[in-house]
């Protein structure tokens, strides 16, 4: 609102997350100003439908742009960080212990699992009950709660995989930084992931929720060795390398700022009626 208030000045929203909201103050506040900016980004395909069907902003009103990383190249052991097991797989999940991250699927998924240890690298209100659900299945020996880390990209040489059973997501960088590392993802079909994972190509895809599915695809990695090596090849050659690099990012900022920098100023008290 204070953007939009100082004359001549172009004005970009910009979405991580798109999330719905049933309060009719918030909805109606995030049409009204959605609708006056000059351009409105989401962080991938997906989260921009998303974004325009919550609040009927009209159809591609939303622009398209993924989150990138730098692309540090393949890394190498880092010898400095704690060891983790010499287990038959290891997996890793990133990101912040709450619900919407689905850390106590991966807990569940494992269970049946012999020889492969999880580690989670996070922090958040859901510790307690992640220590709490992996004591009781009996897991505790093989799942590590490392807690936040300054840079966990440094762990992904020390991996097999990395799982992100998210129930919501936009475009996790942490997605991006472990396909660039050639590891294997594992993910659900939400946000934009899909838009970065190819099933059986970049990596494999399951339905959220489902810790059947989350157990198969974990089992199929552990026993299959080639198949490991071959996801984990394709998605830093396939995938990120192409489209979802920092440098990737930038330019298409920065191709947006100098169209809108040559464009008129956006409607800011009447706006035309969005496209169906």
């Amino acid at each position: 609102m204070a953007a939009l208030l100082i004359p001549n000045t172009r004005v970009v929203r910009v979405d991580q997350l798109p999330l719905r909201t049933t309060d009719a103050l918030t909805l109606w506040r995030t049409r009204w100003l959605s609708l006056r900016v000059d351009a409105h980004v989401a962080v991938g395909q997906a989260s921009a439908r998303r974004m325009e069907d919550f609040y009927a902003l009209g159809r591609n009103s939303v622009l398209s742009i993924p989150n990138g990383v730098p692309d540090r190249g393949v890394p190498d052991l880092d010898r400095s960080l704690p060891p983790l097991p010499n287990a038959a797989l290891v997996v890793a999940s990133l990101g912040r212990l709450d619900a919407m991250k689905a850390h106590e699927l991966l807990i569940h998924a494992i269970a049946p699992l012999e020889g492969v240890y999880l580690v989670i690298l996070g922090e958040g209100e859901q510790r307690s009950a992640l220590t709490t659900l992996a004591q009781e299945l009996g897991v505790s020996d093989r799942v590590k709660l490392l807690g936040w880390v300054a840079q966990p990209h440094r762990y992904l040489p020390s991996v097999d995989v990395v799982a992100m059973p998210s129930r919501s997501e936009g475009f996790p960088l942490a997605m991006v930084e472990a396909m660039l590392a050639a590891k294997p993802v594992i993910a659900t079909r939400v946000g934009s992931m899909p838009e970065a994972i190819f099933h059986q190509e970049t990596g494999l895809l399951i339905d959220k929720d489902n810790v059947e599915q989350l157990t198969n695809a974990i089992q199929q990695l552990r026993d299959q060795p080639a198949l490991r090596q071959r996801l984990g090849t394709q998605a830093r050659q396939a995938g990120p390398i192409a489209h979802f690099t920092a440098n990737t990012m930038t330019q298409q900022y920065e191709q947006l700022w100098r169209r809108l920098r040559d464009s008129p100023v956006a409607p800011r008290l009447w706006v035309p009626r969005p496209k169906d």
